[in-house]
């Protein structure tokens, strides 16, 4: 098999099809050995319709659920499907299929206990005697083009309204006024992101977030640190706590509009852990004198400083004053977590539980 080679994503016939090739191949049998049905065989129910296909193999009923995409908002979706499925049978497998699956998908079948298999050759299958754990293959079916992204840096402001604001619902002209974008623009990313089922309305027709942990994972899934204008360097400093509130004190003398974020940020935030590497959004290109007047000397080599000029002004919404420091949205600092080094990941598990558990405005 070509890993190497991109292809077209398959209609759900052929991804089906593409599916028993695949446990085909990695239970050491023949196609013609395999059952396929297609949908809901006897003893196997579905509120709102049927599975996608069952596969039967070596005596395990495989009860699949075939999703276009990898994405976390389509995986999550999968994973409602396939727990609404009930089946009598004893060595049953609810198995989702994608063309490629991504981390954060792969994260949400392991939490939900649900195998899944991608088009790409990868796979987390786990049932009654059968254990097959594949990974490392390319995604097979990049598409050409630039595809619609809701969390492009002005798109995602749609986003970071609902986000920064869970609970409330707002009228797509509120919506708007408050994103700064105009009503036919966020129109369509309103009607993406209800789509992708990461948004709904009420019975008024307002806007709210359907499920503001998966919008989150969403986002972060999308998100591209190195979009912004990043300029590494090395400041003195005896630790990452006293530079953090000199580089604070120094761009506020300067008169530099500023806001920490990254490791800083979820420290000031939580308190996590201590940390070495120092980031501010700064809102404009700092010049040489300045950069000078803040020791501060360029180089990507052990940097312990990082100042970044954001691809779009809402990275400063609802900053705020921590501990004397002015520091962004948690939010946007969970986000600006995903490119930093050191314990990042630990830090982004501790701010996304004030996130999701808070009611920060």
């Amino acid at each position: 098999m070509l890993y190497n080679q991109v292809m077209v994503i398959p209609k759900e016939d052929q991804a089906i099809q593409k599916s028993v090739e695949l446990l085909c191949q990695w239970l050491e049998c023949e196609p013609s050995q395999a059952s396929l049905a297609v949908p809901g065989p006897k003893g196997l129910r579905k509120l709102g319709g049927g599975p996608n296909a069952i596969i039967e193999l070596n005596d395990v009923v495989f009860v699949v659920e075939y999703q276009r995409s990898g994405k976390v908002g389509s995986v999550a979706r999968g994973i409602r499907g396939l727990g609404e499925m009930k089946s009598e049978h004893a060595n049953t497998v609810k198995l989702l299929v994608v063309p490629f699956m991504r981390e954060l998908g792969r994260k949400r079948c392991q939490e939900a206990g649900i195998s899944w298999l991608d088009l790409s050759g990868n796979a987390d299958i786990a049932g009654p005697d059968i254990r097959i754990y594949i990974e490392g293959r390319p995604n097979r079916f990049k598409q050409p083009g630039r595809p619609t992204n809701v969390f492009a840096p002005k798109s995602s402001r749609v986003a970071k309204v609902l986000l920064y604001h869970q609970g409330l619902a707002f009228i797509q002209r509120e919506l708007s006024q408050r994103a700064g974008l105009g009503e036919d623009y966020v129109s369509r990313i309103v009607r993406a992101l209800e789509t992708q089922e990461l948004i709904e309305r009420d019975e008024d027709g307002a806007v709210t977030v359907k499920d503001p942990e998966l919008l989150l994972d969403a986002w972060v899934e999308s998100y591209d640190f190195s979009k912004h204008t990043l300029i590494r360097g090395h400041i003195p400093a005896r630790s990452g706590s006293a530079l953090l509130e000199d580089l604070g004190e120094s761009l506020s003398r300067e008169g530099i509009k500023h806001a920490a974020t990254g490791l800083g940020a979820a420290w000031l935030y939580t308190h996590f852990a201590a940390f070495r590497t120092v980031t501010f959004f700064v809102g404009e290109s700092i010049d040489s004198r300045t950069l000078s007047s803040l020791d501060f000397r360029e180089s990507d080599i052990g940097p312990n400083t990082w100042l970044v000029v954001p691809n779009d002004e809402s990275v400063f919404w609802q900053v705020d004053e921590v501990e004397g420091i002015q520091c962004v949205h948690p939010i946007q600092a969970y986000l600006d977590l995903k490119a930093h080094p050191e314990r990042a990941k630990e830090a982004m598990s501790e701010i996304r539980r004030l996130i999701l558990g808070s009611q920060h405005r």
